[in-house]
């Protein structure tokens, strides 16, 4: 027969530690989540977010003044 799960012990946490632990993936997520292929680098989503965002201001750009 199975037997049933063991119970868990409920645990204090620090606030301050799951905080810390949250901008810790966050600058992970950031900074380092996406390797590159072939070479020892990782990049993160802010240099493409930030590509975007240029890219999407640069095109709003061009079709303001091609209304003109």
């Amino acid at each position: 027969m199975s037997q049933p799960p063991p119970k868990r012990v409920p645990s204090v946490v620090n606030p301050r530690h799951t905080s810390l632990q949250r901008l810790r993936q966050l600058s992970h997520v950031l900074d380092n989540a996406i390797p590159i292929p072939g070479t020892g680098y990782r990049i993160g989503l802010d240099p493409i977010l930030g590509v975007t965002w240029c890219w999407r201001y640069g095109c709003r750009s061009a079709i303001g003044l091609h209304r003109g």
